[in-house]
């Protein structure tokens, strides 16, 4: 009887220090996790940041570009003749290009300083950065495992923008083109 009450202490023992073993290690897997979410929040944090980065850019020069044309459009009709639209618009281009360029440098800098292994010098970091924005992505260069959210953000950023700048060039097609057949339709009536 005394052996069998000894078997069962060590048994209670035994059970209790694995019952403890395992809630230790489910703290520190909750913890783990913990500090996972948290990593995630500041990545989408730093991602959303320079979204909004980006999306204020592009404001800036559309903008700018909106308060231009009417000022300038005649300029251009004066100095260019019959091709003064295609001027305009290549310079419209231009400057929506710009913007572009100047979201990629900005994505370029950030990914840059989260991850110095994997992008050392800036022809690299410039590259990443293009092949994300551009949503081509070939995969030669990846980012740290806890880093690779910003690169889907980056595609995500760029996707955006690019649409928005698709949108807008039309935008200022159409205005151009169609102010062109209203006043042709008034000097003939």
């Amino acid at each position: 009887m005394a052996l069998k009450f000894r078997d069962d202490i060590f048994q209670l023992f035994a059970y209790t220090l694995f019952a403890y073993e395992w809630s230790v290690l489910s703290c520190v897997y909750s913890l783990i996790q913990g500090w996972f979410l948290m990593f995630l929040l500041f990545c989408l944090l730093m991602g959303g940041g320079l979204i909004l980065v980006t999306v204020i850019v592009h404001a800036i020069v559309y903008d700018w570009v909106l308060k231009f044309l009417p000022r300038t459009a005649s300029l251009f009709a004066k100095y260019f003749g019959k091709f003064w639209k295609i001027n305009l618009l290549t310079f419209i281009v231009l400057c929506v290009l710009v913007a572009l360029f100047i979201d990629i440098w900005l994505w370029t800098f950030l990914l840059m300083i989260v991850d110095t292994v994997h992008l050392p010098d800036i022809e690299t970091g410039l590259y990443f950065a293009t092949t994300s924005f551009t949503t081509v992505g070939y995969g030669d260069i990846v980012l740290q495992k806890h880093w690779r959210l910003l690169g889907t953000i980056c595609a995500i950023n760029g996707m955006f923008l690019f649409g928005w700048s698709a949108a807008f060039i039309y935008e200022i097609m159409e205005k151009l083109y169609q102010g062109e057949q209203l006043i042709k339709k008034k000097w003939r009536e």
